[in-house]
């Protein structure tokens, strides 16, 4: 998923350009289900989802995101 957050002034078209993306994200996600709160393969496949965001990752015992 790349995009152009500097430029961005339309959201929704932001969010209707990322749709696919997320969607194949949730079916990924779903395709490999995790029980419990420890779920390294979910948190990898976000983490690789989000790669190349302009996005501060910071872990512990979960990932959180920061939009600068």
């Amino acid at each position: 998923m790349s995009l152009d957050f500097e430029s961005a002034t339309d959201w929704t078209s932001i969010g209707e350009d990322s749709l696919d993306d997320a969607i194949t994200l949730r079916r990924a996600i779903h395709a490999d289900p995790e029980v419990g709160l420890h779920c390294p393969r979910t948190s990898d496949k976000v983490k690789a989802a989000l790669a190349g965001l302009p996005l501060e990752i910071r872990e512990g015992g979960s990932a959180v995101r920061d939009l600068d």
